[in-house]
């Protein structure tokens, strides 16, 4: 299962309670869900993780991915409810992390450590993949 297939079935999941969502569009970033009280959020999807306007991106579980993210640690923070998700599809498998509210909690000096902690506490999708 690709990735982008692995976050319609988690964004789908991820609703099943609240059974908020209305409607889930594909764009070429992404997603848009929109909500049944007519709102929306976007949805990245990328392999490689990077900066990106939305409320949810979702990248492989990676090394170089937690890499990216300690080196731009600052832009992942400046929005509020930002919400990561590093994912291995094959073993369906993921961690999650607002970095707004971690950069609260946690101090600079064990970011990475914690980080590393968390990316190696699941199977990483790199080793799937080779």
């Amino acid at each position: 299962m690709d990735l982008c297939e692995w976050t319609k079935i988690y964004l789908k999941q991820r609703d099943l309670h609240r059974r908020a969502i209305a409607s889930l569009e594909k764009t070429t970033k992404g997603f848009t869900i929109v909500t049944k009280d007519g709102g929306q959020q976007e949805v990245v999807v990328q392999e490689t993780l990077a900066p990106a306007t939305a409320r949810i991106i979702v990248c492989l579980n990676t090394r170089q991915n937690v890499d990216v993210l300690v080196r731009k640690w600052r832009d992942f923070t400046q929005e509020p409810d930002l919400l990561l998700v590093f994912a291995n599809p094959v073993t369906n498998e993921k961690w999650l992390l607002k970095p707004h509210h971690h950069d609260k909690v946690a101090d600079e000096e064990s970011l990475k450590q914690g980080l590393l902690a968390m990316y190696e506490a699941i199977t990483s999708a790199r080793t799937q993949n080779t």
